[in-house]
């Protein structure tokens, strides 16, 4: 499981997407949202894909203040990507 910065993760879409653009045109699959996630897929004429899962999560943290420890959750958006030519990779942003 590797997690990347939005920097990171819409550096890989736009390679990927100029990509295959420049050899076929794609279509859009998206499902609404059911039960705080929803999933994606580009799909490109030559067969390559793009996938994205999304979804809220909780995730248990500890934060470090002033010398205190403190536990708490944070609510999350975590999306999962792969595509054709890469494994999962994992971004998390701020609900």
């Amino acid at each position: 499981m590797t997690d990347v910065t939005f920097k990171e993760y819409m550096d890989d879409l736009q390679q990927f997407v100029e990509k295959h653009n420049a050899a076929s045109s794609c279509k859009e699959f998206s499902t609404p949202m059911v039960d705080d996630k929803w999933l994606k897929t580009i799909a490109w004429e030559d067969g390559a894909e793009w996938h994205e899962v999304s979804e809220l999560v909780w995730e248990d943290v500890e934060v470090y203040a002033h010398g205190c420890r403190v536990k708490t959750s944070v609510e999350l958006y975590r999306t999962e990507y792969w595509s054709t030519e890469s494994g999962s990779k994992y971004l998390y942003q701020p609900s």
